[in-house]
Order: C-alpha cells, then sequence, then structure tokens
C-alpha cells in the first residue's frame, strides 16, 4: 500500500513540476512578445518627439523674433499719441457705459482739440531713446 501512495504522488508531484514549466514558458513567451511591442512603442515616442522637437524649435524662433520685432514698433510710438489714444478709449468706454451713442462719434472733435493743442506747437519733436532696445536683448 505504502508503495501505490509512494507511486501517487510521485504522479502528482511530476504533473505539478510540469504544470509550473508550463506557466515559466508561458510567461517567457508572453514577455518576449510584450517586450518587443515596448520596443516598438518607444522607439515611436523617441521619434514623434524629435519630430516636434525639430518643429518646435524653429517656430519658437519666429515666435521670438516676430514679439520683438512688435515690441520695436510700441516702443517707437511718441508718448504724446499714446496718451491721446488712451484718452479716446477712455472716452469711448464711459460714453459706452453711460449710453450716450452721440457722444461715441464725438471722438473726431476730441483729436482735432488734441491736434490743436498749444502746447504740442512748442515742444520740439525729439526721438526717446529706450534702455535695451537693441535686437539682441531679450
Amino acid at each position: 500500500m505504502e508503495y501505490f501512495e509512494w507511486n501517487m504522488f510521485t504522479e502528482f508531484y511530476k504533473y505539478l513540476i510540469q504544470n509550473a514549466e508550463y506557466y515559466v514558458s508561458e510567461l517567457s513567451d508572453r514577455t518576449l512578445s510584450n517586450s518587443g511591442l515596448f520596443i516598438i512603442w518607444m522607439i515611436i515616442a523617441g521619434v514623434a518627439l524629435c519630430l516636434s522637437m525639430l518643429i518646435f524649435i524653429p517656430l519658437s524662433v519666429i515666435v521670438n523674433r516676430s514679439r520683438e520685432e512688435i515690441l520695436g514698433l510700441f516702443l517707437d510710438i511718441k508718448e504724446k499719441k499714446i496718451k491721446s489714444l488712451y484718452s479716446k478709449c477712455e472716452n469711448f468706454i464711459n460714453n459706452l457705459q453711460i449710453g450716450e451713442e452721440d457722444d461715441v462719434g464725438s471722438l473726431d472733435d476730441l483729436d482735432r482739440m488734441n491736434e490743436e493743442d498749444p502746447l504740442d506747437s512748442k515742444m520740439k519733436k525729439r526721438k526717446r531713446k529706450f534702455k535695451n532696445s537693441s535686437m539682441n536683448f531679450k
């Protein structure tokens, strides 16, 4: 009887080992197939990153250059003109808030008044030099 029990446990043990070997081989096969897929995805991600950087860097250079040009244009506007535009905008917004639609058209009158200002004729036209207005400054 002991021989029979020992023989049955031996067969059971063999099948357990065989089952574990099947499980390990299946896991290694899946790992190998997934590792190939993982490597493919990593290569695609790297290529996409490089392409996006190749597109992003020139675009950022162009945007920075145009931003500097626009800021330079704004620095060239005379202070007198800025003040007159500011007052026109304030008057326009105030007239809109009050609801006086007839006064909205009076911006031309304000423009004529600003042109006939006696202080403006006395002031000499001079070009202002701004600090750090060179193109190399960022």
